[in-house]
């Protein structure tokens, strides 16, 4: 008698047990509970940063150089609406991008002359109102006297 016709038996039964598993398992693990179990709840749908959001994570990021849990605290208290620190960073890195600022594993600083600058000229595209309510104007008054040659 051959190895291979002392095994088939056991692997016939092998294969009778591993079936009668799976059809006793398979009401257990249907797959409503066993997605459900990983299920996450979606988080409400917020709207898309608008620009005066954008210049906003900017202005007090690299302008006023504010820290991320300061950042977080502000921008709730400025648009009513809480965005996580995640979010946040993540909308201030793409902004970087956009505005043609290095990235900031690529600069020197992330706080720069140059962002202070391209905060400036951005400024211009906001009303007063706005820029008021956020205190650029005393950031701009602040700015140029510590920028000033002494």
């Amino acid at each position: 008698m051959s190895i291979d016709n002392l095994l088939t038996p056991q692997r016939n039964q092998l294969s009778v047990q591993t079936h009668n598993l799976q059809s006793a398992s398979s009401p257990m693990l249907s797959p409503s509970v066993s997605e459900s179990a990983f299920e996450r709840t979606p988080r409400e749908k917020r709207e898309p940063y608008s620009d005066q959001a954008q210049f906003y994570i900017m202005y007090v990021r690299v302008g006023k150089e504010k820290d991320w849990n300061q950042i977080e605290c502000s921008f709730e208290e400025v648009f009513g609406q809480h965005r996580a620190k995640d979010g946040l960073t993540a909308v201030y890195y793409r902004i970087r991008s956009k505005w043609g600022l290095p990235p900031v594993n690529k600069s020197s600083q992330e706080i720069s002359e140059e962002g202070k600058e391209m905060i400036r000229q951005r400024a211009c595209g906001f009303d007063h109102g706005f820029l008021k309510r956020v205190g650029y104007f005393e950031w701009c008054q602040s700015y140029q006297s510590s920028a000033a040659p002494r």
